[in-house]
């Protein structure tokens, strides 16, 4: 019978529950001790740290009659046992013949099971009499709760547990295991590690501490240093110290008991190497649970050798992966099926499991991992593993970037989504290993997708340090990386950076008679050129990369031309060619397939129908694009598609709306790193507080936005500078020029994260 699965409802990221912000250690849950006079339970010494929903629910499958048989499953150091302690000491009183706890640490034979249960209940053997027959007989018409901790290494005597209960109606057995029993009427829970903080939005200090990885961490750390508390200074390097042990408690235990000796900063550097520092535990621990490497030891001991075989190698994987992914790298001579191997690892704990609508997917705690990593190298497989692994994921990488031009889009970006931590992997090892070709082909299909998804400063990390490894390569390849280091650079607005890289493709290109990327890297010198207003050289790039485009019959790229050399007539207000191109190009892109690029063509029709005061019009366009970005997660789309909706909003006096909008795509800037977009945000929010009376906040947003664009020399694009102009003229002439100074010098000295703060607040009638 397969065992019932009882969801814990926790998840990382997210706090467990609600929690009172005024009382930051509401997570913090000691329930309440009861009598144990007819109990044999150890007395826990410190409080249960945010398991509350996880306690309630136990305590519920407990009372419930049809349940009888509990497994409490989980990777080394979640704390199962510390729960199931704290459950099974609330419900003595449930249990008129008591509740009992067995500890099986140090029983290694199954058939030593019975005799420790026998020792735990304070019973004798008799003579002549099989001891599981005077068990029974002592438990049959008695109301006992039997804790069996640690079962893993006796797994054999499952079917003895199942015996004990059919046989003693009154009796009730919880168990704690790395993995279930597989028997009959067993109910699974799953104690997962504890809720840690995302490290892209760490919160305030107050606000950290509802997760519950952090309290623990605080609660331990203050039982050793009286003064540690949580600061606005050190909320970011506590969070990722959380975040880097995964949220299991016995790592956060062994860590926080370190802030005796090193700072929060010492910490987290030598979590570079967990498990040496992560050793000198209670002394009252068991001993496999001093150190977290024994901890992990413990479970991977348990399994024979064709198993550990693949646990070491499946510690390869940057981040989670797939079935298929695990048999191409991980699969070589393992002797066994890969999904049962993979199964049994879930079962043992030593991996995660998560399931989509399309697949199921693996992973490794980082703990684990470094574990299993030390243990490959050990075993002389590291290298040819990691071969494996990077050939893998660069036939992965070329195959989806060869169709994130067509109607295959949206499933390769979802696909080098999930995989992205691998790839990262696969790069980082490939530059650290001196690995030029796999350097530049992975950086070649992959700096797409990071323009796509918005990856901008990441993906221009990784293109720069591929091409300073390439020394005097000169490849095809290199040439793509290069172009593709100065479209990111271009969407930064690095335009001297762009120019740069962009031309050095373009040589190299030409030098290698490749048409293609010669074509490419004039287009991309051209939107260069337009985006400095240097509209007649932007025209010559962009008709030599069409006639290039047109020769081989590439209409993908020949679409792309006529896109941008629409966008250089709508800067230059000639509103009738800029349509007849976008359209052009959107009938092309619509007939390729390209959702994105279709997208992309329909935002500038919208642009267009705004200049030209055709509002609905331009509200629909955007629509339409602003639904296929959010389908594809293409930020830097949505950033553009928000704004333009906002400054139509406000144009229409729909205030409520354009604030909302331009909250949205000020904020998918910032995160991005989109400095135009944030500029054109502060401008147009300084433009609603006009219109709503609040011209002082309007000078030090128009301020901000003007000393921004001069520090990375991006102008006001010709399209909005009459407007721009206007306003300056309105609110100067509003405020009288000393009043005008004054809040202009205040907007001057704001900071980048105080104006959009400014910005979000002062926008309102309200305010």
């Amino acid at each position: 019978m397969t065992p019932k699965a009882i969801p814990d409802g926790t998840r990382q990221g997210t706090p467990g529950y609600e929690s009172k912000i005024g009382d930051p250690f509401s997570s913090l849950r000691l329930f309440g001790a009861v009598q144990r006079r007819r109990s044999k339970i150890p007395i826990q010494t410190t409080p249960l740290v945010d398991r509350e929903r996880e306690f309630e629910a136990l305590c519920d499958l407990v009372h419930r009659d049809d349940v009888r048989l509990i497994t409490l499953t989980g990777p080394g150091g979640t704390g199962k046992t510390r729960l199931a302690l704290e459950v099974a000491s609330n419900l003595t009183a449930e249990f008129r013949d008591g509740v009992v706890f067995v500890p099986l640490a140090a029983v290694t034979e199954a058939n030593i099971v019975p005799p420790e249960i026998m020792s735990s209940l304070g019973i004798m053997e008799k003579a002549g009499e099989p001891i599981q027959d005077t068990l029974k007989e002592f438990l049959r018409g008695k109301r006992t709760l039997l804790l069996l901790d640690n079962f893993e290494q006796v797994i054999d005597a499952a079917p003895f547990v199942t015996q004990l209960l059919q046989e003693c109606q009154g009796l009730k057995i919880m168990v704690t295991s790395r993995g279930p029993l597989r028997v009959g009427g067993e109910y699974e829970f799953a104690v997962l590690p504890l809720a840690v903080p995302d490290l892209t939005r760490i919160p305030a200090a107050k606000e950290l501490l509802l997760y519950a990885s952090v309290a623990l961490f605080v609660q331990r750390a203050q039982a050793i240093r009286s003064d540690f508390v949580v600061t606005r200074e050190n909320v970011k390097v506590l969070a990722e110290i959380c975040t880097r042990l995964d949220g299991l408690p016995l790592a956060l235990e062994l860590a926080a008991a370190r802030t005796r000796v090193i700072s929060l900063e010492d910490l987290l550097l030598r979590l570079q190497k967990r498990l040496e520092l992560l050793t000198g535990g209670p002394r009252d621990l068991p001993e496999r649970q001093q150190t977290l490497r024994n901890t992990i030891d413990w479970s991977y001991e348990l399994l024979d050798e064709q198993d550990k075989i693949l646990f070491r190698r499946l510690s390869v994987f940057g981040g989670d992966f797939s079935l298929e992914a695990a048999e191409e790298i991980c699969g070589e001579n393992t002797g066994k099926t890969m999904l049962d191997q993979l199964s049994l690892l879930v079962e043992k704990s030593l991996l995660l499991t998560e399931h989509t609508d399309t697949e199921s997917r693996f992973r490794m705690l980082g703990t684990i991992r470094e574990f299993a990593q030390e243990s490959l190298v050990t075993s002389g497989e590291w290298v040819r593993v990691q071969e494996r692994f990077v050939s893998y994921f660069l036939s992965f990488a070329q195959e989806a970037g060869s169709k994130l031009m067509g109607p295959e889009q949206l499933k390769m970006l979802i696909r080098l989504g999930h995989e992205h931590d691998n790839l990262r992997t696969a790069l980082r090892w490939s530059i650290e290993n001196g690995d030029v070709e796999h350097s530049l082909a992975l950086g070649s299909a992959l700096w797409n997708f990071w323009l796509i998804r918005g990856h901008l400063s990441e993906g221009r990390l990784w293109l720069t340090r591929a091409v300073e490894k390439a020394g005097a390569t000169r490849t095809l390849e290199l040439a793509r990386v290069l172009m593709g280091a100065g479209v990111l650079a271009k969407w930064q607005n690095d335009f001297s950076s762009a120019s740069s890289l962009l031309k050095e493709s373009l040589a190299l290109s030409k030098e290698l008679d490749d048409l293609e990327g010669t074509a490419f890297a004039l287009n991309y010198l051209a939107t260069v050129a337009d985006d400095l207003g240097n509209f007649t050289e932007g025209r010559r790039l962009y008709d030599e990369s069409l006639v290039l485009f047109r020769q081989l019959g590439h209409k993908w790229g020949e679409a792309l031309v006529l896109n941008n050399i629409g966008v250089g007539a709508r800067n230059q207000a000639d509103y009738d060619e800029a349509t007849e191109l976008h359209e052009r190009s959107l009938e092309l892109f619509a007939e390729l397939q390209d959702k994105r690029r279709v997208a992309h063509s329909l935002i500038n029709l919208g642009f267009v129908l705004e200049r030209k005061g055709e509002y609905n019009a331009a509200s629909k366009r955007l629509n339409e694009s602003l639904s296929l970005f959010r389908e594809l997660g293409g930020k830097v789309g949505i950033a553009e598609c928000c704004f333009l909706l906002g400054s139509v909003a406000r144009k229409e006096n729909d205030f409520e709306s354009s604030r909302k909008l331009l909250a949205e795509s000020l904020a998918v800037a910032h995160e991005i790193g989109y400095q135009e977009v944030i500029a054109s945000c502060f401008e147009e929010f300084a433009a609603l507080c006009c219109m709503e009376g609040s011209v002082e906040h309007a000078v030090k947003l128009l301020a901000a936005a003007s000393a921004m664009r001069d520090a990375v020399r991006i102008p006001i694009p010709p399209a909005y500078q009459a407007d721009n102009r206007r306003i300056v003229a309105s609110v100067r002439l509003s405020l009288g020029e000393d009043k005008f100074r004054a809040e202009w010098v205040k907007g001057l000295a704001m900071t980048l994260e105080q104006t959009i703060s400014f910005a979000l607040e002062h926008s309102s009638v309200e305010s």
